[in-house]
């Protein structure tokens, strides 16, 4: 009987020890994009992705919450993929959104809606979808995380005019905010000055990102600086550390390919052609950067692992990412092959599943949710 008991004990942890981390599934150098095909099949996800939003947030029991701005609504959907119930709906007042984006979860107890930045708006709802308070703030909310003890982190932007209105400076700063007692500290800052011009590609300047990590820690990164900060919950510089990465000038080439771009994203041939004659009548009137960000984008996963995403953008290469641990030593660098489907950037994490919205290369009408096996 004891034999019997010692074998049914193994046979219960193999799992826990064949179960891959994810930091090994990097070092593998590739992820390929395979969709669980039982995920969601009862979801009509061409109505509830018409838009490109992909804000989404999971709970401990593997439900999540998905904000849609376009309808100012927030959806909630078991582990399964089928929607539970829906609320919101447009308007100022308590309980109302405002083009909702950002999704956090606050303390297990509250799920915190970041809504338009020029709404100055952040509401608070329990998991049932009851509203339980409005923070009403002094600056536009770009982003918004929330991290522990009742505070939440936001990156608020603004902008003023340069010189001779030629340019435009524009500034990130990052708070820690309490949500009951509305105490607020000033974490950190990027200045940069924006050209003013007849086409100004966001993307080719910088941007500030937040992310929890270790439970305790907030991250702060801008794409115009080739480093990484980790702060205490109240504020305090803990450790930065430097990034694997050079700074790319930008080439005529480079522009070239991105009016190109542009052109061809135009849904109809009239608007293609729309689109070339402006080009062509203002290409002495738009004005570029000297050099693109360090990096597009920074996220955390589920294991605390820090990601930063290269500007495969610039010539529509595979989506790659450096690995760097919650320490900031390099791990590795990986690809996503992401098959028929247009590029993935694994953002959204549950355990060791990556969560996107997914729409199949030339086909335009129809995108959905997909869970994607890290394996």
């Amino acid at each position: 009987m004891k034999k019997l008991s010692f074998v049914l004990i193994i046979i219960m942890f193999i799992p826990f020890f064949i179960a891959a981390e994810l930091i090994d599934i990097y070092k593998r150098g590739e992820i390929t994009v395979i969709p669980d095909p039982e995920f969601g099949t009862n979801t009509n996800w061409d109505i509830l992705f018409r838009d490109v939003d992909q804000w989404f947030v999971f709970l401990p029991n593997g439900n999540f919450f998905r904000s849609c701005s376009k309808n100012n609504k927030i959806y909630k959907f078991n582990e399964k993929g089928d929607l539970i119930f829906e609320f919101g709906q447009y308007g100022q007042g308590p309980g109302d959104l405002n083009s909702p984006g950002d999704l956090s979860i606050l303390d297990e107890k509250y799920l915190v809606v970041q809504e338009h930045g020029l709404s100055r708006r952040i509401s608070i709802f329990d998991f049932d979808g009851k509203f339980v308070k409005l923070l009403k703030i002094n600056y536009n909310a770009n982003s918004c995380i929330s991290l522990k003890n009742n505070k939440i982190a936001i990156v608020a932007g603004s902008t003023g005019p340069g010189e001779r209105k030629v340019t435009t400076s524009k500034v990130s700063n990052v708070f820690i905010k309490n949500i009951w007692t509305g105490e607020e500290i000033n974490v950190a800052s990027f200045t940069q000055e924006i050209m003013r011009s007849k086409l100004t590609p966001v993307h080719y300047y910088g941007r500030a990102y937040i992310s929890k990590i270790d439970s305790d820690k907030l991250l702060v990164s801008f794409t115009g600086n080739p480093e990484i900060n980790i702060y205490s919950l109240n504020g305090e510089k803990l450790f930065s550390f430097k990034l694997n990465l050079e700074r790319k000038e930008v080439k005529k080439s480079d522009i070239d390919h991105l009016l190109d771009k542009t052109i061809e994203n135009e849904k109809t041939n009239q608007g293609k052609e729309l689109m070339r004659q402006f080009i062509k009548m203002n290409r002495d009137k738009m004005s570029f950067p000297k050099s693109f960000p360090y990096y597009y984008k920074v996220a955390v996963d589920s294991e605390d692992n820090i990601l930063v995403f290269l500007n495969n953008w610039i010539d529509d290469s595979e989506v790659t990412f450096q690995v760097y641990s919650k320490d900031g030593q390099y791990v590795c660098t990986t690809k996503m092959n992401s098959g028929n489907f247009e590029d993935v950037y694994p953002t959204i994490f549950y355990k060791n599943f990556i969560y996107s919205r997914l729409r199949r290369k030339g086909h335009d009408d129809f995108a959905f949710l997909a869970k994607i096996k890290l394996k």
